[in-house]
């Protein structure tokens, strides 16, 4: 995915009040979607690490990751 297409989408879903999941396999592709997204924020004068996105890589270890996670992802119930 180019990151013209990611802040296309982004956009969209900005205007939508929805939230977006991104993967990718390359870290240097996650540093550049930040160092964009910190240049040029999508719906917001400006956006914060841990705040208004969150970077979640190898660099955290599973259980930092557990931890900050359990918390954040909403719950739904199983029907």
């Amino acid at each position: 995915m180019s990151v013209q297409v990611l802040w296309k989408l982004l956009h969209e879903a900005d205007t939508q009040n929805e939230k977006v999941l991104v993967f990718s396999q390359s870290l240097t592709m996650l540093d550049v979607i930040e160092t964009v997204l910190k240049k040029n924020p999508v719906g917001r004068q400006s956006w914060k690490a841990g705040h208004d996105y969150y970077r979640l890589d190898g660099s955290k270890s599973s259980k930092q990751r557990q931890v900050r996670w359990v918390g954040c992802l909403p719950r739904t119930k199983e029907t």
